[in-house]
């Protein structure tokens, strides 16, 4: 009932739910990076998941780099 009254159907929470566990594992994903886990989950925040993804893929990438 409490879904009603925001006007949530059963689509836009999952939806939801799939963008937190996202944002949860780009913070795990970067907490080893110069970002570290909050600041992963900040940049997800800040602009998309796919987008923090991308940045934190090529820090990564950057740092493995000799």
């Amino acid at each position: 009932m409490t879904l009603a009254t925001f006007g949530l159907g059963g689509g836009e929470v999952l939806i939801i739910v799939l963008a937190l566990f996202f944002i949860i594992a780009l913070g795990n994903y970067g907490k080893n990076t110069v970002f570290g886990y909050w600041g992963s989950v900040l940049l997800a925040i800040v602009t998309t998941p796919l987008i923090a993804f991308a940045i934190l893929a090529y820090v990564k990438y950057k740092a493995a780099k000799p």
